[in-house]
């Protein structure tokens, strides 16, 4: 589906995923390399990252005209409130990955393995609690607590076993 033929939850995702499928794309190799610098101590560095999806964030409503053409004003304001809401999850994805890429040089699968499924029961939760009050959005919302939970805060618990400190 696409254009005005597509659903508004449709486009958040595609959107959020595209986004995602640019950064994944462009930094494979950082994922491997990571591994070794891991050993450094980074925290003074933190604030001086600025993370690109925080900014996009803000901008929702401008880039769902890119991402499907021929919305309505009224979809592609729910669009953007939808991707608002599961923009932040490429976040934890992408530092969820490079936790797993810790996991899986120590050969530790188990706790990587969990994040697909902790994600996807996230979405599912989020749906089922939040369904009656927020309609759509109670499952965006799932979608950034189950990329939380399972993509970044078991996968951090998994690393710390694994040896990163």
């Amino acid at each position: 589906m696409r254009g005005a033929s597509a659903p508004a939850p449709t486009s958040a995702s595609r959107s959020s995923s595209a986004l995602w499928n640019l950064a994944a794309g462009a930094s494979y190799r950082a994922s491997f390399d990571c591994v070794a610098a891991w050993q450094t101590d980074f925290r003074r560095d933190l604030r001086t990252i600025n993370v690109p999806a925080l900014v996009i964030h803000g901008d929702a409503d401008r880039i769902v005209p890119f991402i499907a053409p021929g919305f309505p004003p009224e979809q592609v304001a729910t669009a953007a409130r939808l991707t608002r809401i599961v923009l932040p999850a490429q976040v934890f994805f992408y530092f969820g990955g490079l936790l797993m890429a810790v996991q899986y040089a120590k050969n530790r699968f188990l706790v990587p393995a969990l994040a697909p499924l902790v994600y996807n029961a996230g979405i599912i939760a989020g749906g089922v609690a939040l369904g009656r009050a927020c309609g759509m959005d109670g499952f965006a919302w799932g979608v950034l607590g189950g990329s939380f939970v399972g993509n970044f805060a078991i996968q951090v618990h998994g690393a710390r076993r694994a040896g990163l400190r």
